[in-house]
C-alpha cells in the first residue's frame, strides 16, 4: 500500500529561514522542552510525544518520549502535513487514513496508529513544527477540549522557543558588551600607557629646561642677562602649565587619573590657594580673598591636591579675564551633617568680562576659549575648565557657572565629604568676633568687601566703605549712635591720604581710646608698624582684631610640619640617564654643599649602593636595564645597612597609583618632574628628620613622615 507525501506549504521558503533563525535544530537536550513532551504524556495517556522541527529534507525531535529515534524523512513525516494546519491535524487511526497507511512508520516499527499534532508558530507566524501525541493503537475520541488543551500546551512551546531566542541574543548582545568592554579596556590601558610615556618623555627635557634656567638665573648674571633668565622662566612656565593641562586632561581621558581622599585642614587649603594666586592678583592691581561660612566644617577627609587644582584653576581663569575689582571665594556648606558626612559649596565668584549665555552650555568643553580677544591675552590650552569639570564629577561632585557679561562670572561646584573626629564639634565653639564692630576702608571695594565679609563670617559686625571722604563720617555716625566701632582696617592708600590731611595726626576723627587702627597692605609691602597683609587669612585677621587665637580651629591631621634643610654635606647618588638632568642635578645639589655621584641604570645602582657610600638615593622611573622599582626591590635584599638606604622616587608620573607603587617596592619619598632646587632641598630636609627619628628609635614608615 501506497502513502502520499505532504504538500510544502504556500511560504516554504519564509518558513525555513524562520526556523534557521531559532538556531535550534541538531542541539542538544533543554530541560523546558523536556518537561513539555513529559507533561504531554501525562496529560493525554499516550505512550508517546514529540516536540518535532520539520526543516526541508527530514522531521527532528527536539524532545521526544516514547520513541527511540530522534529524526524521520520528511516525506515519512506526519507533522510534514500537521505544519499545514492551522488546528490540531488529528489522525484517529492510520491505517484507515490514505495519506498514511502505507507508511513506513504505520506498516513497520514504531507502528503508529493515532497521531494528533498541533503547530508551533513563531512570534513572527510561521510554523516551524508540531507538538504531537502518537499511541500504537487507534483512538476514535479525541475530542474538543483535548483538542484545545493541546494547542494551549503547543503555544506554551512555541513560546518557550521565543524565549529561547531572547535568551541566545542577550547572550550574544553580553558577549558583545563584553568584547566591547575588554577593548576598551585595552584602549584604556594603551592610552594610560601613553600617556605615561609621554608624561615622562616631555617632562624629563623640561626639568633640564627649567632646573638650567633656575641655576642661571642664580649665577650672578647681568641686569639684562637676568631679565632675559626671567622672560625664559615665565615662559618655561607657561609651558609646563600647557603641558600639565594636556597630560591631566589625557590622564582624564584614558580613566587613569585617580582621587585620593586624605585628613586635612579645609582652611589650610583654601587659604593656600589663595596666598598662591596673590602674586598674580596684586600685578593686575585686583583683590582676592576667601570667606568661610560660620557652619563650614574645617577638619575633613577630601582630596585636597585636586580641589587645589581645581581652585588653582577657576581663580586663575577669574584673574585672567578680569580688569578691576578681583576675585572672591567663599566656602559654605550644603545642607545639614549627617553623621560623620557632609557636602562643602564652594562659590569663585569674578567682576570679570562675563559670558554671554548662549556660550555658557560649551563653557567645559576641552580646547574651548570663548572670547577671542581674551584667548589671545590669556593664553592657555582650552582645558583648564574642562579638566575642573572632570576632576568634581571624578570626587563626586557637581560644578555650574552663571554669568552675565560686564558682571562677572560665578564657579559653583560641591563635593562631599567625611568628617574628621571631632570636626562637628568645633562648630560648637563660640564665634571669634562676635560683639566686635569693624570699620573696613580701601579704595578697591572688592578688597574692602571681602574684609568685612571675613569679619562677619567670624561673627563680627562690619561695613566697608571704598571712599577715604567716608572714613570720618562713618566714624562719627558710630559713636553718635552708641555703638562705636572697634576698630578701623585702613588701607595704606588711605592712610597717607588722611596722614597728608593731618587727620590722623591732630587726631580730628573720633577714633576714641578703645579704636584699633590696623594698616591693610598688598603682600611683599614694607612693614612699618603694625599691618595686615592682604589677601587676609582668618588667623592673621583675628591677630590683628586682638581676638584670642585659641578659638581657631586646630591643626589636627593637616600636613606635616616643615622641617629644617639639612646643614651637612651629604653623599648622593643619582641614578639618571638623562645627561642633561643629570647636570641639573648635579648644579643643584652641588649649590646645596651636597657631593653627587651619578650612575646610569638600575643596575649600576644596586652595584653602587651597595658599597655602603651613599646617604641617600634618587632614583629615576623609567632607566634602560631595568626600572626605579625593580631596582629599589633588589637593594632591599641586600645584606646590612646598605639595604636600609634612604631612596627617593624621581618620576613624571604623579598620581596615587605610582605612589602606591613606589612604597610597596620600599622607597621613602617621591619627587614629580620637573624638580627645582626648593623641592629638591625639602626632600633632603625630609631625610634629615627621617634620620633623626630613626636615631631616636622612632622609624616612621613613608605615610608618617609625609613622603610616598
Amino acid at each position: 500500500m501506497s502513502y502520499r507525501s505532504a504538500p510544502l506549504p504556500t511560504n516554504e521558503a519564509a518558513r525555513l529561514d524562520a526556523l534557521r533563525r531559532l538556531e535550534i535544530l541538531d542541539t542538544a537536550p533543554e530541560e523546558a522542552f523536556e518537561r513539555i513532551v513529559d507533561l504531554a504524556v501525562s496529560m493525554f495517556g499516550v505512550p508517546a510525544a514529540l516536540i518535532s522541527l520539520v526543516d526541508e529534507r527530514r522531521q527532528w525531535f527536539k524532545a521526544v518520549r516514547g520513541l527511540g529515534v530522534s529524526e524521520t524523512p520528511r516525506d515519512m513525516a506526519f507533522c510534514a502535513h500537521a505544519i499545514l494546519n492551522e488546528g490540531v491535524c488529528l489522525v484517529p487511526d492510520a491505517t484507515q487514513d490514505e495519506r498514511f497507511a502505507g507508511n513506513p512508520l504505520v506498516t513497520g516499527g514504531p507502528a503508529i496508529r493515532f497521531y494528533a499534532g498541533a503547530p508551533l508558530k513563531t512570534a513572527e507566524g510561521f510554523v516551524v513544527g508540531t507538538l504531537c501525541l502518537i499511541d500504537f493503537t487507534p483512538r476514535p475520541a479525541f475530542d474538543v477540549t483535548q483538542r484545545a488543551l493541546l494547542t494551549r500546551l503547543a503555544a506554551v512551546a512555541a513560546d518557550e522557543l521565543e524565549l529561547r531566542t531572547q535568551k541566545r541574543e542577550l547572550k550574544r548582545l553580553a558577549a558583545v558588551a563584553e568584547a566591547a568592554r575588554a577593548a576598551a579596556n585595552e584602549a584604556a590601558a594603551l592610552k594610560a600607557s601613553f600617556v605615561e610615556t609621554m608624561s615622562h618623555e616631555i617632562r624629563t627635557p623640561l626639568t633640564g629646561i627649567i632646573g638650567m634656567i633656575e641655576m642661571l638665573g642664580s649665577s650672578g648674571l647681568r641686569p639684562e642677562q637676568a631679565h632675559y633668565a626671567a622672560t625664559l622662566r615665565a615662559a618655561s612656565a607657561h609651558l609646563l602649565e600647557i603641558v600639565n593641562d594636556v597630560l591631566d586632561y589625557s590622564k582624564l581621558e584614558a580613566g587613569a587619573l585617580e582621587t585620593e581622599a586624605l585628613p586635612c585642614n579645609l582652611t589650610n587649603v583654601v587659604e593656600d590657594v589663595v596666598s598662591v594666586m596673590a602674586c598674580n592678583a596684586e600685578e593686575a592691581g585686583l583683590a582676592i580673598g576667601a570667606v568661610f561660612e560660620a557652619d563650614v566644617p574645617r577638619l575633613v577627609v577630601v582630596d585636597a591636591v585636586r580641589l587645589r587644582q581645581v581652585l588653582l584653576n577657576l581663580i586663575g581663569n577669574g584673574l585672567k579675564f578680569t580688569n578691576f575689582g578681583g576675585v572672591s571665594v567663599r566656602v559654605r556648606r550644603v545642607g545639614e551633617i549627617a553623621g560623620d558626612q557632609a557636602v562643602i559649596g564652594f562659590d569663585v565668584r569674578d567682576t570679570g568680562i562675563g559670558i554671554p549665555e548662549a556660550d555658557l552650555t560649551r563653557l567645559f568643553q576641552r580646547f574651548t576659549q570663548l572670547s577671542a580677544r581674551g584667548a589671545r591675552k590669556a593664553g592657555g590650552t582650552g582645558l583648564g575648565l574642562a579638566i575642573c569639570h572632570r576632576l568634581v564629577r571624578l570626587m563626586g561632585g557637581e560644578i555650574k557657572v552663571s554669568s552675565e557679561p560686564g558682571k562677572g562670572t560665578l564657579f559653583s561646584f560641591t563635593l562631599p565629604v567625611a568628617l574628621q573626629p571631632g570636626a562637628a564639634r568645633l562648630l560648637e565653639r563660640p564665634l571669634p568676633l562676635r560683639g566686635r564692630r569693624v570699620l573696613v576702608a580701601a579704595p578697591n571695594n572688592m578688597a574692602a568687601d571681602l574684609l568685612a565679609a571675613q569679619v562677619r563670617a567670624m561673627g563680627g559686625d562690619a561695613v566697608a566703605v571704598d571712599d577715604s571722604s567716608l572714613i570720618g563720617a562713618s566714624l562719627g555716625a558710630a559713636r553718635a549712635r552708641g555703638q562705636p566701632y572697634d576698630a578701623l582696617l585702613l588701607a595704606d592708600e588711605f592712610a597717607a591720604q588722611l596722614e597728608v590731611e593731618g587727620e590722623l595726626e591732630a587726631n580730628r576723627l573720633p577714633f576714641g581710646p578703645l579704636l584699633r587702627v590696623v594698616r591693610l597692605r598688598a603682600r611683599g609691602g614694607a612693614h612699618q608698624g603694625e599691618a595686615l597683609q592682604l589677601p587676609a587669612s582668618e588667623a592673621a585677621l583675628l591677630g590683628a582684631l586682638g581676638a584670642p587665637l585659641e578659638v581657631r580651629p586646630p591643626e589636627v591631621l593637616a600636613s606635616a610640619p616643615t622641617t629644617a634643610p639639612p646643614s651637612g654635606r651629604l653623599r648622593i647618588l643619582l641614578a639618571e640617564d638623562n645627561d642633561i638632568n643629570q647636570i641639573v642635578a648635579k648644579a643643584m645639589l652641588g649649590s646645596l654643599g651636597h657631593e653627587l655621584a651619578i650612575v646610569q641604570n638600575g643596575v649600576e645602582a644596586i652595584s653602587a649602593v651597595a658599597t655602603g657610600q651613599y646617604d641617600l638615593v634618587l632614583m629615576d622611573m623609567m632607566m634602560p636595564d631595568i626600572d626605579g622599582l625593580t631596582a629599589t626591590r633588589a637593594i632591599r635584599k641586600l645584606r646590612g645597612r646598605e639595604a636600609g638606604v634612604y631612596i627617593i622616587a624621581v618620576t613624571a608620573n604623579a598620581d596615587a597609583r605610582h605612589r602606591a607603587q613606589c612604597l610597596q617596592a620600599g622607597m621613602n619619598d617621591f619627587l614629580t618632574k620637573p624638580l627645582t632646587r626648593g623641592v629638591l632641598n625639602e626632600a633632603l630636609a625630609r631625610y634629615v628628620q627621617f634620620r633623626a627619628e630613626a636615631a631616636g628609635g622612632h622609624n616612621p614608615t613613608g605615610e608618617e613622615r609625609g613622603g610616598v
